[in-house]
């Protein structure tokens, strides 16, 4: 039998120093693929991540590690292209969000138009992009910072 199992919880990168993650463990899914791979019949291909638990090392277990919601997808599609599971068991928790860009408060206060609709908003929000997250690290200097998420694919 063929395993697929996700486990852990995806980390998206708001600039090279800090991120948005959550806190799961991976212990679901590091519990079913020690099962499943108890069985020498059974071959799982464990996608998870850097801080996640994992399974005991077995040659019947292969690791891959991701971090973002963006590489959970393209590592799924990889392997969906290259193997045939008998069964899927997506335990990962994968954040709903992803950081697109930020503003300081007066950069935000500077350039937001004085009265608008939530469509000339986002308009506004797509033309005005600042700072591009991950490029590198975000000034310290300013009192509050705007951080603008997008949805993950």
């Amino acid at each position: 039998m063929k395993v697929l199992i996700t486990a852990g919880g995806t980390t998206e990168k708001i600039d090279q120093v800090r991120a948005i993650t959550n806190h799961s463990t991976g212990r679901l899914g590091q519990a079913l693929a020690d099962h499943l791979a108890a069985n020498p019949d059974t071959t799982v291909d464990y996608v998870t991540t850097r801080q996640a638990l994992k399974p005991e090392r077995r040659s019947n277990i292969t690791i891959y590690t991701i971090e973002s919601a963006q590489d959970l997808f393209l590592q799924l599609e990889a392997l969906s292209k290259k193997e045939h599971y008998d069964a899927i068991i997506h335990s990962m928790a994968v954040s709903d969000f992803t950081p697109a860009f930020s503003f300081s408060e007066e950069q935000l206060a500077k350039k937001l138009p004085a009265s608008s609709t939530q469509e000339e908003l986002a308009n506004w929000f797509a033309e005005n992009e600042q700072t591009k997250n991950s490029a590198s690290k975000i000034s310290s200097d300013t009192e509050h910072l705007v951080l603008v998420l997008k949805k993950t694919p």
